[in-house]
C-alpha cells in the first residue's frame, strides 16, 4: 500500500480512536491552516449526514480561504439550501453576499 493511503488510513483510526468526528477534525486541520485536510474532512461530514449544513458552511470558508471562489458560493448556496438556522444562516447568507 503506498504511503499517502496508508498514513491517511492511520490518521482515520487515530481519530476514531480519539472519538473524533470527522467535523471535528475538520475544524482542527481548520484552525491549523490546513485547509486542504479541513475539505476533506468536511466533505465526509458532510456526506454522513451529520451536521451537514454545518460542514457545507465551513468547508466554504475553507474554499474562500484557498481562494476558490466559485466553490465557496457553491457550498453556501449548498449550506442555505441544506437547513441552516439562525446566527448560521445569517453568517452564510453574508458571506455569499460578500462573495458575489
Amino acid at each position: 500500500m503506498p504511503n499517502s493511503i496508508k498514513e491517511k488510513a492511520e490518521q482515520e483510526k487515530d481519530a476514531q480512536n480519539r472519538g473524533l468526528s470527522a467535523l471535528e477534525e475538520g475544524n482542527r486541520f481548520f484552525n491549523e491552516g490546513n485547509y486542504a485536510k479541513a475539505i476533506a474532512k468536511y466533505s465526509l461530514a458532510s456526506r454522513q449526514g451529520n451536521n451537514k449544513a454545518i460542514a457545507l458552511m465551513k468547508r466554504a470558508k475553507c474554499h474562500a480561504k484557498n481562494g476558490n471562489t466559485d466553490q465557496a458560493k457553491d457550498d453556501y448556496t449548498s449550506a442555505i439550501n441544506s437547513g441552516l438556522s439562525g446566527s448560521d444562516l445569517a453568517a452564510a447568507k453574508a458571506e455569499l453576499a460578500r462573495l458575489k
